[in-house]
């Protein structure tokens, strides 16, 4: 199968994840590639479905993570295993792509309790023990399966300590991390 969508001039990549992903627009490829973000704003278990991508960015667990209790809590075994569901699924080795899992980067805990606050949430939503269990499953499933992983919890926290959120400081750590771990699978992107 052609590394092309019909519809498309250019080769794709598909980033597929939770909100992180959905509003993490990056055009620094956007004149090489089609990136195609397909980030929801919600714990996620659907089915990916591609056609002629180059590779494709599996990026969840940053809602999952929430501590038990919020309704966008999904307990450990659930979230990987359905990263392993959606890495074996069919429609995604019908395509060949190389598939990277993207880590949950550490919660910035300095700034929850105004977060919980404005979304009526109790506090604390989240912790950065809970979301480490979450990254450290992310990259276990990918070691298991053989997928590279782009860690951007040991990224994040060798950058700033524990400290950093998903700025545009924080897309840019993430999009250099990704690129790298791509870039090692792709001989020209």
């Amino acid at each position: 199968m052609s590394t092309k969508d019909s519809n498309s001039l250019y080769g794709q990549v598909i980033l597929f994840g939770d909100l992180l992903t959905h509003i993490s627009s990056n055009q620094d490829e956007s004149r090489r590639l089609d990136i195609i973000n397909r980030g929801f704003s919600y714990r996620l278990a659907y089915k990916s479905q591609t056609r002629g991508s180059l590779g494709q960015a599996v990026f969840f667990g940053c809602n999952d993570a929430y501590l038990p209790g919020n309704y966008q809590h999904a307990p450990l075994d659930v979230y990987r295993d359905n990263l392993e569901q959606i890495i074996q699924h069919p429609a995604i080795k019908a395509q060949s792509p190389r598939v990277m899992v993207i880590t949950p980067p550490p919660v910035n805990e300095y700034q929850l309790e105004a977060f919980d606050a404005s979304k009526g949430v109790p506090h604390p939503s989240r912790a950065k023990e809970q979301t480490k269990r979450y990254a450290d499953a992310a990259g276990k499933a990918a070691i298991s399966l053989e997928v590279p992983v782009a860690d951007l919890w040991i990224a994040f926290t060798g950058a700033a300590g524990r400290r950093l959120h998903l700025t545009a400081s924080g897309y840019r750590i993430m999009y250099c991390v990704a690129m790298k771990t791509f870039s090692s699978q792709v001989s020209r992107v």
